[in-house]
């Protein structure tokens, strides 16, 4: 064969602009480092490479590829089928990071040796290199030239350089990978810049994605500021401390925890300046320090700081960050809070309906939202634009995320609220057709008459509540008290409640309205009316069943009372002209004859509605019994006396006022 079409085909084994190093299965790595040369090697024959020779035996299969192996019977030398070597080729090279790489000098840039040989030209006309260790053999370019083969237009995404190499396909996105030669890293130049924060624990504002935690798209910020802390060993351990925290908390709680810690620099500050560490608190400034919350602040927020102060005692004394007394702050620094209901007053909320169209539109629509369907706010001012489903009943239905139980829910909705829904994402789509959400900031420098929506920035909490309290004083909706009413966002969470548990909606129902993941959660928001506790206390006096004895029946069902084929084969109550039936229908018929037999009966139930009867029926039994007793009949007697004695306690339970 001719020198050329030896170099061809060594050169098509291998691509020596990307600094390909060829992968080494058994029999390649033979004939790699073999001192022979390919003379004889044709791809359409299958012979010797070596001498050419015919006369060969198979020599089994290379461990890692799999391919068969063959030996010559006269060189004594293993080949693989010439065949199957191109398809052998690594698909995606290995490419160095080239450690000894220095163009000025002809040295291997894998070991640094400047034992080196050549090893040809290359198609471009570029002479080619190969290392003589043995354990080594880098082919490498001459690296005077390897600046005239870099990639133009290609820079590293980390550090800019235009001195970057192809690296194989990246598997994740099945695309052309480079290498950066300066900075050694692999990249995708289509791929987005990572604009993503960084921690810095120098730093005194820090960012919350920095430590993984997404804030609430309505509060407008994400920042957590360490500088109003003055106190540097302070402001050390409040880092310590948010990084811990930040670990299983949301963020408004970590926003809380670093508020109270800068109340607590600010109070040690200006009352004892003197303290330079942890060991210099003790309980006497903690007292100073409670006693100091009391005068300024309400008994919530003496509670939320002094709460989070704790936590902060615990957790650093727990994480060896500084020694302090376990029991500095007690249970009986805490404020006692009355519960009052935070529900909207019947008549600030009548107002409130009354004046509400003089609110933006979109304002408007979000407070017949929030009466209807008792939304939090950071769920409902980030309702998505496409939020609306029609099921078969013909019934609305609302898609929303709850933010802070993190599981989407739809709620059912009435055709009004469908209504006004739809003409809110009209509005929207006039001014953006892509926008995310379905109530849009205004723009800024928009006016109340004439509401611009932003793009993709959900109503602030800020801006919702401006508007309603504007709309409070210039409208004068005022308290039962004759005092300007200052709405909340949570007020309307909390008469939604209360007036559901006020309309006899069942209490698991509202749990599940309001997302809850327990009763006990439904029952702060639930305040039950005095009106409805009267309400209530009628109905269950009229309602309420008696049996023979004057006891109240409360029926207990066993097994699955879903299931109607058990509810009827266990339970068959009759309507009787005096009360119920209660007898179990798989214990047969009845066999006791009349209306006056059911007073013997253990089965027997009646209620207030049927005292007139059983009056009528009491009377007619002394009839009968004044008549046996003047003719000494003893068996009427016998029979009716135990009748009348169960009449008149049923009759006088049924009276009882209580």
């Amino acid at each position: 064969m001719l020198r050329q079409d030896k170099q061809s085909i060594e050169l098509d084994l291998t691509d020596y602009s990307k600094e390909v190093v060829i992968s080494n299965s058994d029999t390649d790595n033979r004939e790699i480092n073999s001192h022979k040369d390919l003379s004889c090697f044709d791809s359409n024959i299958l012979c010797c490479p070596y001498c050419g020779d015919k006369d060969f035996i198979k020599a089994g299969k290379s461990r890692v590829k799999k391919k068969q192996n063959y030996r010559c019977k006269k060189c004594k030398t293993d080949f693989i089928d010439p065949k199957s070597r191109e398809r052998c080729r690594r698909i995606s090279p290995k490419t160095s990071r080239d450690k000894y790489f220095n163009p000025n000098i002809l040295c291997c840039p894998e070991c640094g040796t400047t034992e080196v040989r050549k090893r040809g030209i290359y198609a471009d006309k570029e002479q080619q290199y190969q290392c003589k260790k043995k354990n080594c053999q880098r082919i490498f370019i001459d690296p005077k030239l390897r600046k005239i083969k870099k990639i133009a237009g290609i820079k590293c995404r980390f550090c800019h350089s235009e001195n970057c190499v192809k690296g194989g396909f990246l598997k994740s996105c099945s695309k052309q990978g480079y290498i950066c030669k300066d900075c050694g890293r692999k990249f995708d130049p289509d791929a987005k810049a990572d604009k993503s924060p960084r921690l810095s624990l120098s730093e005194d504002v820090w960012d919350a994605l920095t430590l993984g935690l997404k804030a609430p798209k309505t509060l407008g910020t994400r920042k957590l500021n360490f500088s109003p802390i003055s106190q540097p060993w302070l402001k050390a351990l409040a880092k310590k401390f948010i990084r811990f925290k930040a670990v299983n908390s949301k963020y408004n709680t970590i926003s809380g925890c670093l508020k109270a810690l800068r109340k607590f620099s600010r109070y040690l500050n200006e009352f004892y300046p003197e303290v330079n560490g942890m060991l210099d608190i003790n309980r006497e400034l903690i007292v100073d320090y409670v006693i100091y919350l009391n005068s300024e602040l309400k008994p919530n927020a003496i509670n939320d700081y002094v709460s989070k102060l704790k936590s902060f005692f615990e957790i650093g004394s727990r994480n060896n960050w500084f020694n302090i007394d376990q029991y500095l702050i007690g249970s009986e620094d805490h404020s006692k809070i009355e519960t009052k209901p935070r529900y909207i007053p019947k008549t600030v909320l009548d107002q409130l309906k009354q004046y509400k169209h003089l609110l933006p539109r979109t304002i408007e629509i979000m407070v017949s939202l929030f009466l209807e369907t008792g939304f939090r706010y950071s769920t409902l001012a980030t309702i998505p634009l496409d939020c609306l489903e029609l099921d078969y009943n013909h019934k609305w239905w609302i898609y929303r995320d709850r933010v802070k139980i993190p599981d989407g829910f739809k709620s059912p909705i009435s055709t009004a609220l469908a209504k006004e829904i739809k003409e809110q994402q009209s509005f929207i789509k006039q001014y953006f057709s892509d926008n995310e959400y379905l109530f849009a900031s205004r723009d800024l420098g928009s006016r109340e008459d004439n509401y611009v929506p932003q793009k993709n920035e959900p109503v602030k909490l800020g801006s919702y509540l401006y508007y309603l309290n504007k709309l409070a004083v210039r409208s004068k909706i005022k308290d039962d008290n004759g005092k300007i009413w200052k709405f909340s966002s949570h007020q309307f969470r909390h008469t939604f409640a209360t007036e559901a548990i006020n309309n006899g909606v069942p209490q698991h129902i509202v749990q599940k309205l309001l997302g809850h993941k327990s009763p006990e959660m439904t029952m702060v928001y639930a305040h039950i009316h005095d009106k409805t506790i009267i309400e209530e206390l009628a109905k269950f006096q009229q309602n309420r069943t008696i049996d023979i004895t004057g006891q109240i029946v409360s029926l207990e069902l066993e097994g699955n009372p879903e299931n109607l084929e058990w509810f009827t084969r266990k339970i068959c109550a009759i309507a009787l002209p005096n009360g119920y039936c209660g007898r179990p229908k798989i214990e047969g018929n009845c066999d006791i004859a009349g209306d006056v037999g059911c007073y013997l009966c253990p089965h027997f139930c009646t209620n207030k509605a049927f005292i007139s009867v059983h009056k009528d029926q009491l009377e007619r039994i002394n009839e009968v019994l004044a008549k046996a007793y003047k003719y000494n009949w003893q068996l009427p007697i016998k029979k009716n006396e135990p009748i009348k004695q169960n009449l008149e306690l049923i009759i006088a339970t049924l009276e009882k006022s209580e």
